[in-house]
């Protein structure tokens, strides 16, 4: 009996599995995955044919990818990378085209944020602010917002996160957001490049084009990253003096005259050595007196500018200013950026780049540099037959040559007459030879 019921079940048990078998259809292939559009086309294809501008010495990267295409004069740029958590100043100055042109025209505050597909430049509400209760500091919050200055596409992304503008778009079609009506007409279709210089912690851009009258005008814009300062302190202006300001209403305070702040806009100068009574400045402040001021008021111009130094001898601060002269590179800038020429490698790199150029123009700035010559300070020569100078090569060079010849000699060098004559030796650092250590 048991026998029985034990073959029963089993004969049971396969015929259940073979309907199981036999009921199961056969698995269906898997549709194909649709293909994902990318947002933008890649960075290399947009970026073709575009060259990237890097004007650091070191070749170091810049604050902004700068990336121009000269044949049709078009420029893009990429954002660094972070750039939503940065700030940028940007200045403003109409270079040429009008009575007061090289004057700073104005400047603009602003951070950029990505909004899709659209890259939007918003300026930070500073004007309006509460340093009171929590009530007004919300309050302020919420009816004081930013403003959005412009926008424009994003053309692709770079890696970090790096979105690709069109420049020319920016500054060129956007000129009046950013110069009010010194920048209106400004004719986009007509617009030329006139510098494109990148470094690490800014930016120089200029377009030419003609305004609504048809007359030539350059937009200069200088952009720069703002990082916050440790050491700098602000100082509340007062009536003491007139100087510039930066202001804001405090709506926090109780009376008018409380809500109205302003500061002192100042250079921000520091001692290189703070245990000096009078010390050297970390940053001097720099002026440069320009090429088209005439020849017999540039000395006294200078001197007028460096008699401020006497002023910050009384706070401990030695040689605060510098001035120099603008002359034969500011007049052939545009040249020397085309030929690439970098002052630091010495003059005879400049000479041999001049070189290349046609006969009369090459004269002309060879002429320019003379000039220069003579109306500065004798320089030593280190080959006065052929007019070779202690600026012919880097200076961390020709110096450690040419100091053992003139201690030799009791301190003199060849000037241009070929004579010898009593030198002094300017030193910019000792950082070139271990022979200063024994003078």
């Amino acid at each position: 009996m048991s026998i029985k019921q034990t073959s029963l079940v089993v004969a049971l048990g396969f015929a259940a599995m073979t309907t199981v078998v036999a009921q199961t259809a056969p698995t269906p292939p898997k549709p194909p995955t649709p293909t994902v559009k990318p947002d933008f086309p890649s960075y290399t294809t947009v970026l073709k044919g575009y060259e990237q501008v890097i004007s650091s010495m070191e070749k170091k990267d810049s604050l902004f990818s700068i990336f121009v295409r000269k044949k049709d004069q078009q420029m893009l740029a990429a954002l660094p990378a972070g750039f939503e958590a940065k700030r940028f100043f940007i200045a403003t100055t109409v270079a040429s085209g009008e009575t007061y042109a090289g004057l700073q025209a104005g400047e603009r505050y602003v951070y950029f944020k990505r909004l899709n597909k659209q890259l939007l430049i918003i300026e930070p509400n500073l004007a309006v602010r509460s340093t009171g209760d929590l009530e007004s500091r919300a309050s302020v919050k919420r009816l004081f917002t930013d403003r959005v200055l412009t926008s424009v596409p994003i053309l692709t992304v770079m890696s970090k996160n790096r979105p690709v503008i069109d420049m020319d778009a920016l500054l060129v079609g956007g000129a009046s957001k950013f110069f009010g009506s010194k920048g209106a007409g400004f004719n986009s279709r007509l617009a030329q490049i006139k510098t494109a210089k990148a470094f690490p912690t800014n930016v120089e851009l200029a377009f030419t084009a003609p305004t609504g009258n048809g007359v030539l005008k350059t937009l200069h814009y200088s952009i720069s990253s703002i990082t916050p300062s440790k050491t700098y302190k602000p100082r509340v202006a007062d009536q003491r003096v007139g100087y510039f300001t930066t202001s804001y209403t405090d709506l926090g305070k109780y009376t008018d005259e409380q809500k109205k702040i302003r500061y002192i806009n100042r250079w921000h100068l520091e001692k290189a050595d703070p245990k000096l009574k009078v010390s050297p400045v970390k940053n001097p402040i720099i002026f440069y007196i320009e090429h088209t001021t005439p020849v017999r008021y540039r000395r006294w111009v200078r001197e007028g500018i460096l008699m401020w130094n006497k002023a910050y001898e009384k706070i401990g601060l030695a040689n605060a200013i510098e001035v120099y002269y603008q002359d034969a590179f500011a007049k052939h800038r545009d040249t020397f950026d085309e030929l690439g020429v970098n002052p630091n490698l010495g003059l005879g790199s400049v000479l041999d780049k001049v070189s290349t150029l046609s006969f009369s123009l090459r004269n002309e700035i060879e002429a320019d540099l003379r000039r220069c010559h003579e109306s500065r300070p004798g320089l030593a020569m280190v080959d006065s037959d052929r007019g070779i100078t202690n600026l012919h090569v880097p200076s961390d060079i020709i110096v450690d040559a040419s100091m053992p010849a003139m201690i030799r000699v009791g301190g003199k060098m060849w000037s241009a007459d070929g004579n010898l004559r009593d030198t002094k030796a300017i030193i910019p650092d000792s950082c070139y030879a271990t022979i200063y250590l024994e003078v």
